[in-house]
């Protein structure tokens, strides 16, 4: 499906009930842990030692998991708890009667020193629409481990993720982010308009939607 080179695949079955047992989730979500998925596979496993590819500065692994589901609907937050839990880059791939989705996550790694811990940060979260394997848009491209894992994430997102040619993937990301924010604001806005019966304050609203429009351009 990847086409990732042979000495990075691992093939292991990891127990559901060991996976949901870490997950910092609720009764009802480990439910549906159970319910919706069929089993997930550790399946390759990106390092130095198995593609020959430098470590970055962020980045020395990127993980591998297929996710085999009972239906073609899996809750978003499973996935979010599963990476959240795995300090390492993970690239997901659901399957379901013959069809995969990649789903990926921009996420930032800290080490905590003096508790011998990670503290993973995630940022965004992109999938792709479901695709048969061949079309699945993931090829393993980059001189270095942050390279790969940022150009999965760029080919993951595809058109969520605006890019400027000057901009780093963070960069992209976090400009993806303050434009949303925006846009939430607009929205709202927007709405305040339509039931706002005076007349100035409609034009005051109007007025910011305008100012923040100009800022989403700038």
């Amino acid at each position: 499906m990847l086409k990732l080179p042979e000495k990075t695949i691992l093939g292991q079955t990891m127990p559901k009930k060991m996976i949901y047992e870490q997950l910092d989730a609720s009764a009802a979500l480990k439910r549906r842990f159970v319910e919706q998925i069929e089993r997930i596979v550790f399946q390759n496993r990106i390092a130095e030692d198995s593609v020959n590819i430098a470590p970055g500065v962020r980045v020395e692994e990127i993980d591998v998991f297929e996710i085999e589901l009972r239906g073609q609907n899996l809750d978003e937050e499973i996935v979010r708890q599963i990476d959240k839990a795995i300090p390492r880059p993970i690239l997901f791939l659901l399957k379901y009667e013959g069809l995969v989705q990649a789903w990926i996550s921009y996420k930032e790694i800290k080490i905590v020193p003096s508790k011998g811990t990670a503290k993973v940060n995630q940022i965004a979260f992109y999938k792709t629409e479901w695709v048969e394997p061949e079309k699945l848009p993931c090829k393993m491209v980059g001189f270095d481990l942050d390279a790969v894992y940022d150009n999965f994430v760029l080919q993951v997102a595809g058109d969520a993720l605006r890019r400027d040619a000057s901009q780093t993937v963070a960069e992209s990301v976090d400009s993806q982010k303050k434009r949303a924010k925006i846009q939430k604001r607009i929205d709202a806005l927007e709405n305040r308009i339509r039931k706002e019966p005076q007349f100035n304050r409609q034009m005051e609203m109007s007025d910011e939607v305008k100012r923040l429009k100009r800022s989403w351009k700038n």
